[in-house]
């Protein structure tokens, strides 16, 4: 029986809120054994807020503790528009918000497949290691100019029968870095990101 690889959760998302049971649920993951094709990202933000193809980076990372296998992988997500939301998702969102369903594209699903191979045969051979897996936004723009604190929520899926479950609460992306605690240069969206919104 093969052992547990402990992952490392990187939060890469700025000043945030875990739920306790949300800890538990990725400390128990076992990573080398997720269908990739079933991993999905949701986000709950305010309308004013464009999030599209890109928008969200999914990390994965393994390191051998001899150093012989260094692993680091970044998955841009892409919007699934064919995902009905449930009601996980939806509960308590508000009129002025919006849902945005995110999925691996094909080629990224068969590289997290290669990836959890290449660990897998590792550790088969009697080796040992640590990984990281982690989430951050990587591109979105207001339509117009905040007056007050985006407060946004992203939602993880391993698994498609137990469905999403909340990931990260409160994500403020007005102040995405906690030891800076600074407002970075607001990123306005042009006209065409503007109608080109992926909110659903």
């Amino acid at each position: 029986m093969r052992a547990a690889i402990p992952f490392m959760l990187l939060l890469l998302s700025g000043c945030t809120s875990m739920p306790i049971t949300t800890m538990y649920k990725l400390v128990t993951l076992e990573p080398l054994e997720l269908d990739p094709g079933q991993l999905q990202v949701a986000v709950r933000t305010d309308n004013n807020v464009v999030i599209g193809d890109n928008g969200v980076m999914m990390h994965w990372g393994y390191v051998s503790e001899d150093n012989s296998l260094t692993l680091d992988e970044n998955y841009p997500v892409i919007v699934d528009r064919g995902t009905r939301p449930s009601s996980v998702l939806l509960d308590g969102i508000g009129n002025s918000e919006q849902l945005v369903i995110f999925s691996l594209r094909p080629e990224d699903t068969k590289s997290m497949r290669l990836f959890q191979s290449q660990v897998l045969a590792h550790q088969q051979q009697g080796g040992e290691g640590s990984g990281s897996f982690g989430l951050k936004f990587e591109q979105f723009c207001f339509i117009e100019t905040p007056l007050a604190p985006i407060d946004t929520d992203m939602f993880l899926q391993t698994d498609s029968d137990e469905g999403f479950f909340v990931f990260v609460e409160d994500i403020d992306l007005l102040e995405p870095d906690c030891d800076r605690c600074e407002i970075k240069e607001v990123p306005l969206c042009d006209s065409s990101s503007a109608e080109g919104s992926a909110g659903s």
